[in-house]
């Protein structure tokens, strides 16, 4: 009978690695420990068939399908800030595959096993066909949507050495461009999966809306303008 091991503690093993002065950067292992949770409440949602589903590929694709990146940054070739930057290319997730299929052997029975590293290889590919594939692809988009999305944007900037001002400029060329309405429409398969992703954009569109006028001082000129309306 095959060991089972929590898939997530092997997961955390792998993808939380060493940065600068020796502390450990949770960043990735977090990010994947949501999308892992997403999918496996996605998966229990109405209007996702549940027949045949392979539950356990399923949590391992979503624990391992973005850890190409440790690979990286282990290598020195890419900084530990440029994680999660951009989309996953085709070499990260092949390196992705492979340690899912190293760290889970004897762990997953082998066709789980395998089914769960074309899940990694296969994120990318539009035209998925797989139940899994398509719960996975909606538990990581969802997690670039909403506030969750700032952190990512602050993030990217910081390394970039920009400030506040580049994250709210992206913000409003992303909605003057209706950006995230067309991802969710194209990329999100599951109908109950839109409406979340809808209701968290809306309410990052007030979160940026707050962070805009703390970054202007809107909150203040408007009280001079207005004395009689201080709380």
């Amino acid at each position: 009978m095959v060991e089972q091991v929590p898939i997530c503690d092997c997961a955390k093993g792998d993808l939380i690695f060493t940065g600068e002065g020796g502390n450990q950067d949770v960043f990735l292992w977090e990010h994947c420990r949501r999308v892992a949770q997403n999918a496996r409440q996605i998966a229990k949602l109405p209007g996702v068939p549940r027949r045949k589903l392979d539950y356990d590929a399923l949590e391992a694709a979503a624990f391992y399908h973005e850890a190409g990146w440790v690979q990286q940054v282990c290598q020195g070739t890419v900084h530990r800030l440029e994680v999660l930057c951009g989309p996953t290319s085709e070499l990260q997730r092949e390196l992705g595959a492979v340690m899912l299929t190293k760290s889970l052997a004897g762990r997953l029975k082998p066709r789980s096993l395998e089914a769960a590293a074309m899940l990694v290889r296969q994120l990318n590919d539009r035209h998925k066909r797989a139940l899994e594939a398509r719960i996975l692809a909606d538990a990581d988009n969802l997690d670039e949507i909403g506030s969750l999305l700032l952190w990512n944007m602050i993030r990217r900037h910081s390394f970039e050495g920009k400030g506040i001002e580049a994250t709210l400029q992206t913000w409003k060329r992303q909605r003057e461009f209706h950006f995230w309405e067309a991802r969710i429409n194209k990329s999100v398969h599951f109908e109950a999966v839109k409406q979340i992703a809808f209701q968290r954009l809306e309410q990052l569109d007030q979160l940026m809306s707050v962070l805009a006028q703390h970054h202007t001082g809107d909150d203040l000129r408007k009280l001079l303008e207005n004395p009689e309306s201080t709380p």
